[in-house]
């Protein structure tokens, strides 16, 4: 994630989002119960009201999968794995746009995906204000951050 300096930063303008009213989701295309993971480890987890990913087997089950699985779950690993309602989205671009719903967001410029994938940027330029991330340097940067506490109105 890029060190302590990074998670702190990306700590900070998590917590002045949320301190604004934003509501915070994590979507992704890997597994839920890693990102949870690694969300929680980062100290960074409370910051999301929702982490919508893919679910058990999406990838396949491989022989490591056989071996990790032969021992009970503690109750904590079993509060990270995803549950189905975290599942079974069609696209992000439809999650968004259930997510608005559900929040009685009226208007595409109530709502941003970050993504660092070019086409669901464009699938989703109909239902928010997309943020594109460009995959292949350091994620998101101080530039980043700025461009989404401007459209929280945290900064002008």
């Amino acid at each position: 994630f890029g060190g302590y300096e990074r998670v702190g930063a990306i700590d900070s303008m998590l917590r002045d989002l949320r301190a604004a009213g934003v509501k915070l989701y994590v979507c992704t295309k890997g597994l839920v119960g890693p990102v949870q993971r690694i969300l929680e480890d980062l100290g960074l987890r409370h910051h999301f009201v929702g982490v919508f990913g893919n679910l058990g087997e999406a990838y396949g089950r491989y022989q490591y999968d056989a071996i990790v699985t032969l021992g009970p779950t503690t109750p904590a690993e079993r509060r990270l794995l995803g549950k189905p309602a975290q599942g079974g989205w069609q696209s992000k671009d439809m999650l968004v746009m259930r997510l608005r719903e559900e929040h009685g967001l009226d208007s595409k410029d109530q709502a941003c995906l970050v993504e660092d994938d070019p086409e669901e940027i464009e699938r989703a330029r109909w239902c928010s204000r997309p943020l594109f991330v460009e995959p292949f340097y350091n994620g998101m940067d101080i530039e980043h951050f700025d461009w989404l506490k401007r459209a929280a109105g945290v900064i002008e």
